[in-house]
């Protein structure tokens, strides 16, 4: 899969004609995605084993950063370094003067592998919400069903609205155009939202927008689509 990217002016540059890349957000990875990325691949190795391994991986490396030891991994490389002047050969740390911090540099074998990587130019992204995941708890399902009256997880980017303007908002689409909104949040993040679905919500398929207001006033009204189409049963 490429990386996509996008130009935009350098506004540092006095040439009007000149323009930057900026590679396209696809979101955060963590390590629960790595994890079950892994495990897709088909690893014979537990879930469960496989997080106490990298506890345990996590913790011998800050031991070894911690006590003065570079780290040199297949990846990167790290290393502590002190920041900071010192007043003659007899002064010291001093914390309000000087900074313990790390330095991180990438591998060559992780460098070459990057310069390998195919690029994909795309038209500069309208900022708008992106929805990754829907999670419906009652019925434990992803981007599939809809439970009157449940708890629903939205998971992806952009999502945090204004809960007081009408036209921003969750909104159930049935497919004949209709609109349930969603009126009871518990969580409202740029990342994630959590929220309990309208009891009162009927049978059949929907899609799931989350609507956001952008520009002067929040006036420009932009909608992020799930992908795929969710079934509510009662």
């Amino acid at each position: 899969m490429p990386i996509n990217y996008y130009l935009r002016p350098n506004t540092v540059s006095s040439n009007p004609e000149e323009y930057i890349a900026r590679i396209f957000d696809m979101g955060k990875c963590d390590l629960d995605k790595i994890i079950k990325g892994m495990l897709s691949r088909g690893s014979t190795v537990s879930e469960a084993d496989i997080i106490a391994v990298f506890n345990l991986f996590f913790t011998e490396i800050i031991t070894e950063v911690s006590e003065g030891h570079n780290v040199n991994l297949p990846i990167v490389s790290i290393r502590p370094s002190i920041k900071g002047k010192f007043n003659g050969i007899k002064d010291v740390y001093d914390s309000s003067r000087h900074t313990l911090r790390l330095d991180f540099r990438p591998s060559l074998i992780f460098r070459e592998s990057v310069k390998k990587v195919e690029t994909n130019k795309i038209d500069r992204p309208t900022k708008r919400p992106m929805l990754k995941k829907y999670e419906d708890i009652h019925s434990n399902t992803i981007n599939s069903i809809i439970t009157p009256g449940g708890i629903g997880q939205i998971y992806g980017a952009e999502l945090k609205f204004n809960i007081e303007n009408d036209d921003e908002g969750i909104f159930f689409v049935a497919m004949d155009k209709t609109l349930m909104k969603v009126d009871f949040f518990s969580q409202c993040t740029k990342g994630r939202l959590e929220f309990s679905i309208p009891k009162n919500i009927v049978p059949g398929n929907y899609i799931l927008e989350v609507r956001k207001g952008y520009g002067k006033k929040a006036k420009i009204i932009r909608k992020g689509v799930l992908e795929g189409i969710l079934l509510c049963l009662k």
